[in-house]
């Protein structure tokens, strides 16, 4: 283990201190008067949200848990503990407040589900806003479905969808019958129903987006919100119980936990939820992991009871922290996948500026978000005709004002881009990545996200660009027949508007031709002396090119299949001008050059387009 990993444990460390700052322990044979109260569940959701945090940055550090970086690895595979927390708090505390709170349920969809939706709501925008700020370009269709949830431009946007219908659920039984037991009995069967239904959806399509119940994340800490409902009804029965076997339930809990943890950790390991697609009994491998990490859930929950029964926590940065939680929980993702993804850092630096900036943003976020809740929920006074027009007018105004700036702002950007790649090109080396153009690589229609180059070559006149990644896929030619590179279909694909439009009017006025086409391919020989070894040669391919159907091979001889998400592809290269034949050269998924080997009406084969940008031009100007 080497030093910087040894590093990253700071931080595990640092939220253990932060909780335990001013917690009291209570004298032996007494119990915390403020026992799971809305407070202590405040503080524990807190730490709750940063271990969240700490577990998808430890998911980036050590591939998953493909690389042993010490105890904190475990951490990998932990973040279902800590989202079963707000689960279980979510349950707990509808049938607390049912109980103690007259007339609860009137009003209860609008201000329950109004309450985590507009969060939601505005941390979508964010996400929005971010990923046109990195290149994703949306339609106005897409703005819509992406910052009201429908389609999931946020993927830990899941928990509030999900959380979203149970609080339904709660609502239509226990607001319908009122019999609680046969309630207790619909939202329970309801809650396993919806776990059932995610568990047989599976994983989402290789290339689609983060869609609607797909995944275990969205099953398998769902139970634990039913956890909370029973323990609620039965609060002061079942804490009697554990009262009176405290000391005897405590270090039996504590070792049962322990085991029970490191077998779901071995489960996620030996079976895990995408063994499928491996040995064809995926969801045996799913149910045997599944239950491991149930059991891992339950002991945990019946844990922090425990341990909440004699220690009050008392943290004030726990304390602000948990309330922020909720918009911490939902931004800090934008910080993982986009802002810092392409950024040189440590691990340790990650780490420490992603916990920086979501607590920075979600302290920022937070008032907007408290005042956007109380204007929802608040009744208003009923206005007369005129101040309603005058409303309306003034809200049409802000919007045009908002349609304005955002043109505007769509219009510059575009010109800074620009200038920004032209400055990035002026001084890149052979072997820098590079961007250049827009290309659907996501696997989502009409969006185009910043194309990725390698540099890899540089001229007296000129810079020679190749796409990091296999960006579609395609026959040579559509025919079987002998064809030259000259005639083939595959040339003319890429010169036609499906691939040119990748590139802007600016763009173009400072691109030259690469043997007489604006866009090409590498010829075996240029392959043989810009990658020397095969392992330089093999190829990764976009969402959107699986997703289209481009041939795939996750396990190569460099790479074995290790949950990276590995999609290696044979790619085209270009083969000669004038002489016809009936196959074509490519590069395999292992990285060999093989001249004679596929037909050129066989599909599926990946596309690495090349192109070539002059010197002339690099103060971004048109």
């Amino acid at each position: 283990m080497d030093i910087q990993a040894i590093c990253l444990h700071i931080y595990p460390a640092l939220l253990v201190i932060v909780i335990l700052m001013g917690a009291k322990l209570s004298p032996k044979g007494e119990f915390s008067p403020d026992f799971l109260c809305p407070q202590q569940g405040k503080l524990i959701r807190g730490a709750a949200c940063i271990a969240i945090i700490l577990h998808h940055l430890t998911q980036q550090a050590t591939v998953y848990g493909s690389y042993n970086m010490g105890p904190i690895t475990l951490l990998a595979n932990c973040g279902i503990l800590f989202t079963s927390v707000f689960f279980f708090f979510s349950g707990y505390g509808l049938i607390i407040s049912l109980f103690t709170k007259p007339g609860y349920l009137n009003d209860f969809l609008k201000k329950r589900l109004l309450s985590i939706l507009i969060p939601f709501w505005i941390i979508n925008a964010i996400g929005v806003l971010i990923g046109y700020l990195t290149g994703i370009h949306y339609n106005l269709s897409e703005v819509f479905l992406n910052i009201s949830g429908i389609s999931l431009v946020n993927s830990n946007g899941w928990y509030i969808i999900e959380i979203a219908f149970l609080y339904f659920f709660f609502y239509l039984f226990f607001g319908t019958f009122g019999n609680r037991k046969i309630s207790y009995f619909l939202l329970t069967a309801a809650t396993f129903g919806l776990i059932f239904f995610s568990y047989t959806r599976g994983h989402d399509t290789p290339g689609a987006k983060v869609s609607w119940f797909r995944g275990e994340w969205w099953f398998n800490s769902t139970f634990v919100f039913i956890l909370g409902t029973l323990f609620a009804a039965r609060k002061e029965k079942i804490t009697a119980l554990l009262q009176k076997h405290y000391r005897v339930l405590l270090p039996a809990v504590t070792l049962i936990f322990t085991a029970a943890l490191l077998n779901a950790d071995h489960a996620v390991k030996a079976h895990g939820y995408y063994m499928g697609s491996m040995t064809g009994d995926g969801m045996e491998h799913a149910l045997v992991t599944l239950a491991a990490q149930t059991a891992s859930c339950f002991f945990f929950i019946l844990l922090m009871i425990l341990l909440s029964m004699k220690l009050t926590l008392n943290s004030k940065p726990l304390n602000f922290l948990g309330g922020i939680s909720t918009e911490m929980f939902l931004i800090h993702g934008f910080f993982i996948s986009r802002v810092f993804a392409r950024t040189k850092m440590s691990h340790f630096a990650l780490f420490g500026a992603v916990l920086a900036c979501s607590i920075v943003s979600g302290t920022l976020i937070s008032p907007v978000v408290k005042l956007a809740v109380k204007l929802a929920v608040t009744p208003r006074p009923k206005k007369d005709k005129i101040k309603k027009r005058i409303s309306i007018k003034k809200t049409a105004a802000i919007l045009a004002s908002a349609a304005v700036i955002l043109c505007v702002f769509s219009f510059a950007y575009g010109r800074i881009s620009y200038a920004m790649n032209l400055t990035a090109l002026s001084t890149a080396a052979v072997g820098d990545r590079v961007y250049w153009g827009r290309f659907n690589t996501g696997g989502l229609v009409t969006i185009k996200e910043r194309m990725e180059w390698i540099v890899v070559r540089r001229d007296g006149e000129s810079i020679w660009l190749l796409s990091e990644k296999g960006i579609a896929g395609s026959s040579y030619n559509r025919a079987h027949e002998e064809v030259s590179w000259e005639d083939c279909d595959l040339r003319a694909l890429l010169n036609s508007a499906e691939f040119t439009s990748m590139f802007s009017d600016r763009e173009k006025s400072v691109m030259t031709d690469v043997d007489g086409d604006l866009i090409s391919l590498l010829t075996p020989s240029q392959v043989l002396e810009l990658f020397k070894t095969e392992k330089d040669r093999e190829l990764d391919i976009t969402p959107a090119a699986e997703a289209a159907g481009t041939n795939i091979n996750r396990m190569t001889k460099v790479n074995n299949w290790d949950m990276k998400g590995y999609r290696s592809a044979w790619w085209w290269l270009r083969g000669d001008s004038r002489e016809s034949s009936l196959t074509a050269p490519i590069v395999t998924s292992d990285g060999i050059v093989v001249t004679d080997e596929k037909y050129v009406n066989k599909p599926g084969g990946a596309i690495r387009p090349l192109i070539r940008i002059r010197y002339e031009t690099r103060t971004g100007e048109d």
